[in-house]
């Protein structure tokens, strides 16, 4: 990028001084090339440099670029040798050089691209119109148009809209970089954001019914960025004793209190007994959301319902689903799906209200079923959770 700063610094120089010919000399063969349209330029980060080099060079009446080797660049080696060899006496008056200082790339304010989009394309436009009959992108090669029949299978359009199918038979709604990362900051530290981590988070999108290629990559990045999860989050401790897990018999069966003995120290409330240690991992995790979510200890109030509804429409680790989804048997309806519309939303939207209850008692007869599921999936992650915690004891 340093050297495009330096070719498009002399062109600047050059039309200010309204140069009409110039010839461009330089040692750097991949920026030659890519100009002379050689070399296509694959760099992302290159691009918008690439795209203003070009705006530049149709400036001029007369433009070419030659490639000076390092032995045809001799003459360069020897000013730079002269420079370094010059000794300037403390008598010596030397005139003032004004140099400006450029704190932004020198593409800013000058075109309007996505870095992460090549060419100012969405990532799904060739998919796109290789489905609609529009053929392949020009200039592709063989092993291009190959790779991108391969992935158009896993693709269709239906409406204006265009959807990628999932292994579990769900079409999930393809969204561009923009939208992409409005959902995951809202998703993740939105009104109902829990902060959860960039799996989980991943997880929480394509059960909406969205996708895009680097869907877990952008997730991490975000989490990575968050002030927030980075103060709370957990430590990590070897553990004193081997784990023994608890395992309800039924989901929500409403249990007592547990006593298992005294507990010593006594608690702040002054009590020697311990609850359920279900209750207290629930009560850590919404204690863990809230201090993420609140600006000063006294809106946690303010902040408990959002944390709760958090909790509740987010995917356990345990049950791979959602609380929400275990007790009425759907999936609630998250705010930003009402900004970005899933396919689920836009399937429901014009739905009879008569048509709506019927299927909301259909998925309300199948919940047996899906708690069923989730009990399994409980005892399975307990065993892999204490197998992993034993070996470090």
């Amino acid at each position: 990028m340093a050297e495009y700063e330096a070719y498009i610094a002399g062109l600047e120089v050059a039309l200010a001084l309204r140069v009409q010919d110039i010839d461009v000399f330089g040692y750097s063969i991949l920026i030659i090339c890519q100009v002379n349209g050689k070399w296509r330029t694959g760099e992302t980060r290159l691009i918008p440099y690439n795209t203003y080099l070009e705006s530049l060079v149709k400036k001029f009446r007369s433009i070419t670029f030659t490639h000076l080797s390092r032995i045809r660049n001799h003459f360069a080696d020897a000013l730079a040798t002269l420079a370094a060899m010059l000794a300037i006496s403390a008598t010596m008056e030397v005139q003032p050089l004004a140099v400006r200082l450029q704190w932004a790339p020198a593409h800013v304010n000058t075109i309007e691209i996505s870095t992460r989009c090549p060419y100012g394309k969405l990532w799904y436009t060739d998919i796109k119109n290789l489905i609609a009959g529009k053929g392949h992108p020009p200039k592709a090669s063989s092993k291009e148009m190959k790779t991108l029949q391969r992935l158009a299978t896993n693709f269709i359009i239906c409406g204006e809209e265009l959807y990628r199918r999932s292994f579990d038979g769900m079409q999930l709604l393809c969204i561009n970089e923009d939208k992409a990362a409005e959902l995951i900051k809202q998703i993740h530290k939105g009104v109902c954001g829990p902060h959860m981590n960039g799996k989980m988070l991943s997880r929480k999108i394509l059960r909406l019914g969205f996708y895009w290629p680097t869907m877990e990559a952008d997730c991490f990045a975000l989490v990575k960025k968050c002030h927030k999860c980075q103060v709370y989050a957990n430590l990590i401790h070897v553990p004193p004793s081997e784990l023994h897990s608890l395992t309800l018999p039924w989901p929500f069966l409403v249990w007592g209190i547990n006593i298992i003995g005294k507990l010593y120290p006594r608690s702040s409330s002054g009590h020697e007994s311990q609850t359920n240690g279900a209750i207290e991992a629930a009560n850590k995790n919404i204690k863990a959301t809230i201090s993420k979510m609140t600006e000063t200890y006294k809106d946690w109030l303010n902040k408990l319902t959002y944390a709760l509804w958090a909790y509740r429409t987010s995917i356990k680790s345990s049950t791979s689903v959602t609380p929400y989804s275990l007790v009425y048997g759907m999936e609630a309806v998250l705010p930003v799906e009402l900004r970005i519309l899933s396919l689920r939303i836009m399937l429901e939207v014009n739905l009879p209200e008569s048509e709506w209850a019927k299927a909301s008692y259909q998925e309300l007869q199948m919940i047996d079923e899906e708690r069923l599921r989730a009990l399994y999936h409980i005892k399975g992650y307990q065993r892999r959770i204490e197998r992993a915690f034993n070996k470090k004891v």
